[in-house]
């Protein structure tokens, strides 16, 4: 199997949400958890696979990152209750969403 280098961000793999992160233990290292919502809240969970197992086209779109806040009302990003009528209408918040754009067109 080739190994890919993914970089920090949100990802979408089998219908499921991850985060994938620098590690604060590990210098150079990256992590990830697995995102589920659970009584309202975006809850980080241990994820049933490894960063290697993520490629850079698993990046999270903005159309998942929309749906994932319409139907949670949480924006997938970073974790935030979506409040702003604008930010509730698009699903995602105006920070987040500028990120994401910037990420997706640099790769």
């Amino acid at each position: 199997m080739p190994t890919t280098t993914v970089e920090p961000g949100v990802y979408t793999k089998d219908g499921q949400v991850y985060e994938v992160k620098q590690s604060r233990r590990f210098a150079g290292s990256l992590t990830i958890k697995r995102l589920e919502v659970s009584r309202g809240k975006l809850r980080r969970r241990p994820s049933p696979i490894r960063v290697e197992d993520l490629s850079s086209s698993d990046a999270i779109s903005e159309e998942q990152a929309a749906a994932f806040g319409h139907e949670h009302g949480i924006c997938a990003c970073c974790g935030r209750a979506l409040s702003d009528p604008e930010s509730v209408a698009k699903g995602i918040g105006p920070v987040c969403l500028a990120n994401l754009r910037r990420m997706r067109g640099a790769r």
